[in-house]
């Protein structure tokens, strides 16, 4: 009995020393996240994305994103029909970059 009751007050010990670590790191709370409504900046020639599957941040803080052209519906490819359904969309570069701001920096694919 009293091996386990030895074991159980050790690892609460440990569980709370490993929270109380965790309450220093983050001053107590858990980080907050919001939606930028305004991020990225609107996207140049009627660019829309499909799906997005992934996101990265690299060292300069730009961020890459890529998505999967092929998942956009038909409808929201007119303008790429041949001839043009309506004015609106074309599938954005599948890879695209982003400075910290949400201005376009480059794409390719």
């Amino acid at each position: 009995m009293k091996i386990i009751r030895g074991s159980v007050i050790a690892a609460a010990l440990f569980i709370s020393g490993l929270s109380g670590c965790a309450n220093l790191q983050t001053g107590g709370e858990a980080p907050q996240y919001k939606v930028d409504a305004y991020w990225p900046q609107p996207l140049k020639d009627n660019w829309i994305w499909g799906q997005v599957s992934s996101v990265a941040v690299d060292s300069l803080d730009h961020v890459w994103v890529l998505h999967r052209p092929n998942t956009l519906l038909e409808d929201d490819q007119g303008a790429q029909k041949k001839p043009p359904a309506n004015r609106c969309c074309v599938a954005a570069p599948p890879v695209m970059e982003f400075d910290r701001d949400g201005n376009y920096v480059q794409g390719w694919g």
